[in-house]
């Protein structure tokens, strides 16, 4: 059920894994839902959770510790 965000924003014939991309490159980051956990891979939360309808607020970002891909 969690995972259905991360193929929404990154597609299923993404070249790159969400590992392999820095949100630095895309501008978008890992974010979960406080209330049911739902997750999702973009610029801003949802305005509404698709899931348990709660606020944007209640969004809250994921950090990976994956820092910044040096070229």
């Amino acid at each position: 059920m969690q995972m259905r965000g991360l193929l929404a924003a990154g597609g299923e014939d993404s070249q790159e894994s969400p590992s392999e991309v820095s949100s630095v490159e895309t501008g978008r980051t890992l974010r979960y839902c406080r209330v049911c956990g739902y997750v999702v891979f973009r610029e801003e939360p949802p305005y509404v959770c698709p899931i348990c309808r709660a606020k944007r607020e209640m969004f809250a970002e994921i950090d990976t510790g994956l820092g910044v891909r040096s070229t």
